[in-house]
């Protein structure tokens, strides 16, 4: 598997191109990767530039250069902490799914010292897990 975090700092090796066609090239790029040799998941910026988007959860135009990372991602799923919860408590929102239903979104917790999210019950981290 490949990780890339994140895929608008590879735009900086294309100089002269605008950012949007190097995300587009790019993403393309890893897609072909992807079906050749191994799975990839490269992970993006948000660009929110609408005050108005804050506080709900983040959408597909929301990825800078996102209509083009939707067209080559087979999956897309974005984090987000909705307002008044605690630090670190996420949702994954499951956006995209090129092999079957979108729109699930499943709360977790980020545990930054190991690196991974993990479930929460009833809006608390499980213990499970601890």
């Amino acid at each position: 598997m490949a990780i890339l975090d994140h895929i608008q700092i590879m735009t900086e090796a294309m100089p002269g191109k605008d950012d949007i066609v190097k995300i587009k090239e790019i993403s393309g790029i890893l897609r072909q990767f992807a079906k050749d040799y191994c799975p990839v998941i490269a992970l993006s910026q948000l660009t929110r530039q609408n005050k108005e988007q804050r506080g709900k959860p983040p959408v597909m135009s929301d990825l800078y250069g996102g209509r083009w990372l939707d067209m080559n991602a087979s999956v897309i799923l974005m984090s987000w902490i909705p307002e008044g919860e605690r630090e670190h408590e996420d949702e994954l929102i499951l956006v995209k799914n090129r092999e079957g239903e979108a729109g699930y979104s499943a709360p977790v917790l980020f545990r930054k010292a190991l690196m991974r999210f993990e479930p929460r019950e009833n809006g608390r981290a499980s213990d499970d897990h601890r």
